[in-house]
């Protein structure tokens, strides 16, 4: 476990043997030092002074000898509150800069392009690009089942959450399921998959024989493709014609859709624990 936290404040593995070395064995020169933590003499000193940088050790002088002595374990928490300050100042910063910088950001200068993703963490890639934006209408053609067995609950549930705080609206089509009740069954089961003005989410059922495995969801000037867990691949199309024309046919086929009456009592449990209940 120490050794994620010094990960987070920019050290490594031979910097945590050095700094425990240090508290288990108490002051001791560097001669000592390296051979008891284990480590190189070629980076002994390297390695001293990166935690005397961060202030967790520090050097004095006996008897014309360097002697190097931990900090107390405490001063880690000061460190890393340190760093949080400095992330969230940093942050504050980007999030004054970024309306500027978007400004400058021209969607009709951007060529077409392709980007592919593998396995789960990378179809989370792709579905976390649509946070991105803001205040924006989307389309989808979703088949839910199925990407719930791909994604996982919790994260489309936190997904949902954020899209929801970032207002991004969504119409989506469920296609045919496997079964006569399966859309109702998934809402039922799945609280973050409600309907309405406070989820921001209009659902309609394709008419029968419509099916696929693969979901799609449009925004912006782009569109991420999911494929089913048997295949576990996703992709983002970047282009404002294949925007529109996938825009066109949704709209057809959003026209020939039911609407998916959704029971709130399926539903309300989403709200009980999330930060966006009071706004909604």
């Amino acid at each position: 476990m120490l050794d994620e936290i010094f990960k987070k404040i920019g050290m490594g593995t031979m910097h945590v043997k050095m700094y425990i070395a240090l508290l288990e064995g108490g002051p001791s020169p560097a001669g000592n030092l390296a051979k008891r933590a284990g480590i190189p003499r070629s980076s002994l000193y390297g390695i001293l002074y990166d935690l005397a940088q961060k202030g967790l050790v520090v050097q004095s002088e006996r008897q014309g000898v360097k002697i190097w002595y931990a900090e107390q374990p405490q001063k880690i928490q000061t460190i890393l509150d340190k760093e949080i300050h400095t992330f969230e100042e940093t942050k504050g910063n980007l999030e004054t800069l970024l309306p500027t910088l978007q400004s400058k950001y021209r969607n009709d200068l951007v060529n077409p392009h392709f980007q592919f993703f593998e396995g789960k963490d990378g179809i989370k890639h792709v579905l976390n690009d649509i946070l991105l934006y803001e205040n924006i209408d989307t389309e989808s053609f979703w088949p839910a089942r199925e990407m719930i067995e791909v994604l996982g609950v919790d994260f489309l549930s936190q997904h949902n959450k954020k899209r929801i705080k970032r207002n991004i609206r969504i119409r989506s089509i469920w296609p045919e399921g496997r079964s006569k009740n399966e859309s109702a069954d998934t809402v039922k089961q799945n609280p973050f998959i409600g309907s309405g003005e406070a989820f921001k989410r209009l659902i309609r059922v394709a008419p029968k024989g419509i099916k696929s495995p693969m979901g799609y969801w449009a925004y912006k000037n782009k569109v991420a493709f999911v494929s089913s867990k048997n295949e576990g691949f996703g992709f983002i199309i970047q282009s404002a014609d294949f925007r529109k024309l996938l825009q066109t046919q949704f709209e057809v086929l959003w026209q020939l859709s039911k609407p998916l009456i959704v029971n709130e009592k399926h539903t309300k449990s989403f709200f009980e624990t999330s930060p966006q209940k009071a706004r909604h």
